[in-house]
């Protein structure tokens, strides 16, 4: 419990000056290579520098009175440690009514250094998320063979369970995942926490998980000590016509944690938001 107010502290003091216009604490707990993404972009803000101008362009714009963190978990591996919230903002008009409501789903992986804990992966998406009406995502062009080397491991445990989530199959994902795995996606009310209470969300929806072509783009992982693995990526499910032509094409923005244990890598958190998802 006081590691998670350790951890709470930063985010408070952070978020209060972003809530009056100064995003710039968050930047200055960042590590060199921070990884940003929220719906407002198309590609993840990569390297300290980078998000220092991205938050520059935000600096001033932002204001509201009212805001929440609701439910915050923090999962500690070590050298890495994971804290997940969801986030209430609000503005109060004269008469104290909220307007322009906003929750958010916060997934923080916060590094340890020598002397402090320092941002490194930062993945924020609206709550319920609806897909955007059109979205142009760029997809870096490389003229070398492309090299996953140091990807391949945990990509190659994320396609063989989204083949299988794919076709309406689930357990693929089940099987990959820790006890006590916690979930974020654009269908959920609020984090999913505990990998039973996964399974009944996921079996327990109308409609099934159906596409025909999945691409993996631009895979990015980071290692932390022997024992924790961040991997991010951007995703497109495509579903086509009989003709073969496209019908649907959902992309994604994709974060998930592993933790190695005796029976290999396991998945503690996963966050997954469409890219450009409208609140």
């Amino acid at each position: 419990m006081a590691m998670l107010e350790t951890f709470m502290a930063l985010e408070t003091e952070a978020m209060e000056a972003w809530r009056k216009g100064n995003p710039f604490k968050y930047w200055e707990m960042s590590h060199e290579n921070m990884l940003y993404i929220d719906p407002g972009l198309t590609n993840p803000v990569v390297g300290q520098v980078p998000y220092h101008k991205f938050l520059g362009q935000l600096a001033g714009s932002i204001h509201y009175e009212v805001s929440e963190f609701i439910n915050p978990a923090l999962c500690d591996l070590g050298d890495i440690a994971i804290l997940s919230y969801q986030y209430l903002s609000a503005v109060q008009e004269v008469d104290r009514t909220l307007d322009r409501t906003t929750l958010w789903d916060v997934t923080h992986v916060y590094a340890r250094s020598e002397n402090c804990w320092q941002l490194v992966h930062s993945h924020r998406s609206f709550t319920k998320q609806r897909l955007p009406d059109k979205v142009e995502v760029t997809i870096p062009i490389r003229f070398e063979e492309l090299d996953y080397d140091e990807t391949r491991e945990w990509i190659n445990l994320e396609t063989a369970a989204m083949k299988r989530w794919r076709k309406g199959d689930p357990t693929g994902f089940f099987a990959i995942c820790a006890e006590d795995v916690r979930y974020f996606d654009p269908f959920v009310k609020h984090r999913i926490d505990g990998l039973e209470c996964l399974k009944k969300e996921i079996l327990g929806r109308t409609f099934h998980t159906r596409f025909d072509v999945m691409e993996f783009i631009d895979p990015r992982v980071v290692i932390y000590g022997q024992k924790a693995a961040v991997l991010f990526y951007r995703f497109f499910s495509t579903t086509l016509h009989p003709n073969g032509s496209v019908r649907l094409r959902i992309p994604w923005n994709c974060s998930v944690i592993y933790r190695r244990s005796r029976e290999g890598w396991k998945v503690v958190h996963t966050h997954r938001s469409y890219i450009n998802g409208r609140q």
